[in-house]
Formats: C-alpha cells, sequence, structure tokens
C-alpha cells in the first residue's frame, strides 16, 4: 500500500488531538492508514510525528535548530483511549505558531508519502535524510542576504538624506539596483573579509 493514495490530512488530523496529560507522553493518532506513521502533540501543543520504522534505526539524534529529531526512543503515547509504550523516531517541532505547525505538517505529509507499507528500516532512513535536508536550511539564515540587507539599512543611516533614500530603496522590485532615481543607481557591496 502506498502512502501517497492515503486521504488523511495532516492538520486536521492534528487538530483532532487532545492536549496529553502529562508532560511525559503523546497524544496521538492511530498509525495513518496501517502505516509506520502517527500524528501526535506534545504537551506544549505542538506537533510531533511518531514514527515505528519496524526496527532500530542506526542513524543518529538530529538536532536542529527548531526541529528535535530522535531515534530509537521509547514513547508513552495516548491514543483514543488506549496507553501504549513503543520505541519510536519522534520529529518534534520546536515552536509554536499556526502557520509553522501547518507548514511543518504539509511537509511531513508530502515526504513520508513516498514511503509505503513494504518499505524497510533503510527506505525510512533515506526519506528521513531528505526531511533533514529541508528542515536543516531552517538552522542558518542565509548570511549574505542578512549582510546585504544590514549594509543597505547602514548607507541609508548614514546618508545626508535617509528619507530621500527610503523612497528610493527598492522601490520597483524589477529593478536591478538597490537604490534608482531616474536613470541613475546605487548598488551597496558589502564584505566580511579584510
Amino acid at each position: 500500500k502506498i502512502y501517497n493514495k492515503l486521504n488523511t490530512d495532516f492538520i486536521k488530523t492534528y487538530h483532532s488531538l487532545k492536549k496529553p496529560k502529562s508532560e511525559s507522553e503523546y497524544s496521538s493518532s492511530e498509525p495513518i492508514n496501517d502505516s509506520i506513521l502517527r500524528i501526535g502533540k506534545n504537551f506544549e501543543e505542538r506537533p510531533v510525528l511518531l514514527i515505528n520504522p519496524g526496527g532500530k534505526v542506526s542513524m543518529v539524534n538530529y538536532p536542529l535548530k527548531y526541529i528535535n529529531i530522535e531515534n530509537n526512543v521509547t514513547c508513552k503515547i495516548s491514543e483514543n483511549d488506549k496507553k501504549l509504550e513503543l520505541d519510536l523516531t519522534i520529529i518534534e517541532l520546536k515552536l509554536g505558531g499556526d502557520t509553522l505547525i501547518e507548514y511543518f505538517l504539509e511537509i511531513s505529509q508530502t515526504i513520508f508519502s513516498k514511503l509505503s507499507t513494504e518499505d524497510s528500516v533503510k527506505d525510512f532512513e533515506n526519506v528521513f535524510k531528505e526531511f533533514i535536508r529541508i528542515f536543516q536550511k531552517l538552522n542558518n539564515p542565509p548570511l549574505k542576504t542578512i549582510q546585504g540587507l544590514w549594509s543597505e539599512m547602514l548607507f541609508i543611516l548614514n546618508s545626508k538624506d535617509s528619507g530621500f533614500f527610503i523612497e528610493k530603496w527598492h522601490s520597483d522590485i524589477n529593478q536591478v539596483f538597490d537604490f534608482v532615481l531616474k536613470n541613475d543607481g546605487v548598488e551597496v557591496k558589502s564584505t566580511r573579509s579584510d
């Protein structure tokens, strides 16, 4: 059975879950379409993917800035009225906010739809690596973008007429230069090296 044929909406499933009764457990859906995956909610009411890959995962735990990923964790889960204790891989969102929760669940649904019920632990690890690659990008802000923005603001601050340059700063999204007045353009460049 291929998961991408599933009609389970991860976001609706997450919202249907109750808050767990303690910090040491997760509330959880039943396995989605008899798969290795459950949608969970932690005590902070953030989403958690609870994955039972059917064996010991050889990958190391992978801490990211906004996501906690741990393998081979003994988890207490409450699934409807049942209490279970299972060895799982958990992928837990560390931040709240409706938009971020929805992105996390939508991306999760897309990535994990690549698995089927016949896939091995190795197949799971390959899909899991894709998941890490996507969310790893959130770990490191794009320094060039931040540096460029900072240098443009510094240019405006140090100019004789800040108001004038604020008005001309990226006033047209299609312009090539940072500041444009008729046929004249100013492009601000910066470097972190000597």
